[in-house]
């Protein structure tokens, strides 16, 4: 049971204090607090069942029965927990400092203040540590949870205290490093030819059975999954940690048979391979004195022999918890190097990922492309998203386009790369919209739904107009003519109208210019087919002749009728009227 803390100041009755039992009282149950925590330190220390360390700063999240280590870096104890570190200078791993536990929280005092079980048997409570329901076995340090014991021995093993029904535990953390422990193994070899692959022995390294996994330089192979025992627990970690022994029988240690490259034997995680097949130097050949030439044969005798194979296995770095050795399936894509820059499997590897042998420059038709990519890592796995971008240009009309790559998709050229746009339009055929300046005895009239400007019969009449010619995007000598959509209001002859025009030039930002008078316009002619309408309010077109304009030019023009006593008598009784208006590029 946890002695009740030490009471290092004794809070003595004070001048003025009331005299109630609670304060005349208080130095006392101090003093037997005290006397309480010092009886226990001496029963412990008499009856030597535990060591401690007290007073030392824990996490504040930490609770009774939790292990921790000593942190040298920040001073104090954290929550340990088992894992390994790399050394990049030795290329070795080595067991972290979180691995090696110091103790197990005995009695906290506040949040950060805590008693340590280093050693020995005490009562304590570990629910805190485990996950579960306690039981009465031997705990190891979780290597996944930090201040955790399981029960599981995992890889990476420490073990850290044995609980026991009356609620003790007795802690003896491990100090030793896990990476360094290891278990030797020995197994006899068959040495006989095996018939069939059902059967123990040796078997041609092309046998099915072997999958195509022998090296490329073996000629037998050791069918080792009909081996049980040593299939098991096959192959050794490391793999260079085995030796094959050659015995002749005579009471003496035997010869090593050479194994790896240019050796006889060679041991690869998928079996063991023999790479001779000279008679007398084959597994299940009996040798006979004087009949080889080979050194590391010439101590055996003209005995029966056998093979028996010394490996070990470390029991940290197994198959289940490092990766033992890799190999790229895509050699060409993933290249796997030691640190000589030479294709290796094992030890220290590079891996260098090289993408430009699934790309090309190819010129191909579609628009769909990788956008993103989403990885759930719940159902563990990675997805390419695609989506539709601009994969090219076609020309349309009045356009020209010049692009560093081309692909002909039907009958048309799509533009990819690098594409330049070039506007054809020369502005021909574009209108220019009138703007309106001045009615002169001119009408408002409908037709039904349309309304129209209309001249008047029997006296003169006009509208004075404006078009603002365009800054750029004109032809080569550009013109315009003035089209008018007319209407008339009766099947008589058609009233005549007639066109003037003055032109205002830009201008500049640095020069004046006089502005043209009344007198500085020029009659323009209109041209029509149409003489004569039909039926009443019939609609047909004028045009003018073409009339030369230039860039950020004002065109003033007015369309007139005459009366009867103008010098071009008009003496028709009925109305035109105009619809629409507009000048016309050329």
């Amino acid at each position: 049971m946890a002695s009740p803390p030490f009471k290092k100041n004794v809070q003595h009755v004070q001048s003025g204090e009331p005299g109630k039992a609670s304060v005349v009282g208080r130095p006392d149950r101090q003093l037997e607090q005290n006397i309480a925590y010092l009886k226990d330190l001496i029963e412990t220390a008499k009856l030597g069942k535990a060591l401690f360390i007290y007073d030392v700063t824990v996490p504040s999240t930490s609770a009774l029965g939790q292990p921790v280590y000593y942190d040298n870096k920040t001073g104090k104890y954290e929550l340990a927990r088992a894992a390994t570190a790399h050394d990049s200078v030795t290329a070795t791993i080595y067991a972290a400092d979180s691995s090696f536990v110091r103790g197990v929280i005995y009695k906290k005092h506040n949040t950060t203040l805590a008693d340590l079980l280093v050693l020995g048997t005490a009562a304590l409570d570990i629910s805190a540590a485990v996950d579960g329901t306690v039981e009465n076995c031997q705990y190891y340090l979780s290597g996944t949870a930090a201040g955790k014991l399981v029960r599981q021995r995992p890889a990476a093993t420490v073990s850290v205290l044995q609980r026991y029904a009356n609620g003790e535990v007795t802690v003896v953390p491990d100090v030793k490093d896990f990476v360094e422990d290891h278990i030797h193994f020995k197994f006899e070899l068959y040495q006989n030819e095996a018939p069939t692959s059902a059967s123990v022995g040796w078997l041609s390294a092309s046998d099915a059975i072997f999958d195509s996994k022998a090296p490329s330089d073996a000629i037998w192979g050791y069918n080792i999954s009909k081996h049980t025992e040593l299939y098991r627990i096959w192959p050794p970690l490391p793999l260079d940690a085995a030796q094959l022994i050659w015995d002749r029988s005579d009471g003496k240690l035997g010869t090593v048979v050479p194994d790896g490259y240019g050796g006889v034997v060679e041991f690869t995680n998928e079996g063991i391979w023999w790479k001779t097949n000279i008679n007398g130097l084959r597994p299940w050949d009996p040798y006979h004195k004087g009949s080889l030439s080979a050194s590391w044969a010439d101590g055996l005798d003209d005995v029966p022999s056998s093979l028996t194979l010394y490996f070990i296995r470390m029991t940290f770095a197994t198959d289940k918890s490092v990766v033992t050795s890799l190999t790229s399936k895509k050699p060409d894509l993933l290249k796997i190097t030691n640190v000589d820059g030479n294709t290796a499997s094992t030890g220290a590897l590079d891996l260098d990922l090289d993408l430009g042998f699934i790309t090309s420059d190819a010129s191909e038709e579609g628009y769909q492309a990788i956008k993103s990519l989403t990885v759930d890592n719940s159902a563990c796995t990675q997805t390419f998203n695609r989506g539709p971008v601009v994969e090219g240009l076609f020309a349309g009309a009045n356009t020209t386009l010049a692009s560093s790559t081309q692909l002909v998709v039907g009958s048309d050229t799509l533009h990819m790369g690098r594409v330049t746009v070039n506007n054809s339009l020369d502005g021909a055929g574009r209108e220019i919209p009138a703007e309106l300046v001045r009615l002169d005895d001119v009408r408002e009239r409908f037709t039904g739904i349309v309304m129209y400007l209309a001249f008047p019969a029997l006296q003169e009449s006009g509208i004075d107009i404006k078009f603002k010619i365009p800054y750029i995007g004109l032809p080569t000598s550009p013109s315009v003519k003035i089209r008018a959509l007319l209407v008339a209001d009766s099947s008589d002859a058609i009233p005549p109208l007639y066109l003037k025009k003055t032109t205002v030039p830009l201008g500049s930002l640095t020069t004046g210019a006089i502005l043209p008078t009344s007198g500085a316009q020029t009659v323009v002619d209109f041209i029509s087919g149409y003489t004569e309408a039909t039926a009443a309010n019939d609609s047909f077109l004028i045009e003018s002749a073409a009339i030369t304009v230039t860039a950020g030019d004002t065109l003033f023009c007015r369309v007139y009728r005459n009366g009867p006593s103008s010098g071009t008598p008009d003496s028709l009784g009925g109305e035109i009227g105009i619809v629409r208006i507009g000048a016309v590029i050329q």
